[in-house]
């Protein structure tokens, strides 16, 4: 233990080990931070379309959950009209449990 310099290189070395598969973790985070705003940015058309939906939803299990709701209720897109077939469906099956 007298040469501390290599003692002091050696204990860097052990403490500042970081697995492979760590420092890819970590620059994986990073690139995410890097790129988030962009995609929020690219998912913003679609807001509007999913407030719309989730109110829709939101208004069908307020009245109970009507099954019985036709597809003429006031749906104009055909995602909204998919996610009322869904809706029923997922109704439908749990009338039959």
């Amino acid at each position: 233990m007298t040469d501390t310099a290599r003692l002091e290189r050696l204990l860097k070395l052990f403490f500042g080990f970081e697995r492979p598969e760590i420092v890819g973790f970590r620059r994986a985070v990073a690139q995410f931070k890097t790129d988030l705003p962009a995609v929020l940015k690219g998912l913003e058309p679609y807001y509007a379309a999913i407030r719309a939906a989730a109110a829709q939803i939101g208004r069908w299990c307020s009245a109970g959950a009507n099954c019985g709701a036709t597809r003429s209720a006031g749906l104009g897109s055909t995602r909204a009209a998919r996610i009322h077939d869904l809706f029923a469906a997922s109704c439908r099956a749990q009338r039959t449990q």
